[in-house]
């Protein structure tokens, strides 16, 4: 969880010349939006798909669907 957008860049640096496509949440984009203004910083352009679930879908998984904590307002 959280780990997407950094293995995005790394893969981007890694291999700039090949097409980089990311499906994130967005409780696992928060924890990483950073990367993407290094990501702009180095002119790099990946397709990236932020996908409203709203909140940390494998905590919903594994502590319940009503542990409100893991849930992220739109």
């Amino acid at each position: 969880m959280g780990y997407t957008v950094g293995s995005l860049l790394g893969t981007l640096l890694a291999a700039p010349e090949r097409r980089h496509v990311l499906f994130v949440g967005d409780a696992s984009f928060q924890l990483t939006a950073q990367e993407v203004s290094t990501i702009l910083r180095h002119g790099l352009k990946p397709v990236i798909f932020l996908i409203n679930n709203r909140g940390y879908t494998i905590e919903h998984t594994i502590l319940g669907r009503d542990a409100r904590y893991n849930d992220v307002a739109d």
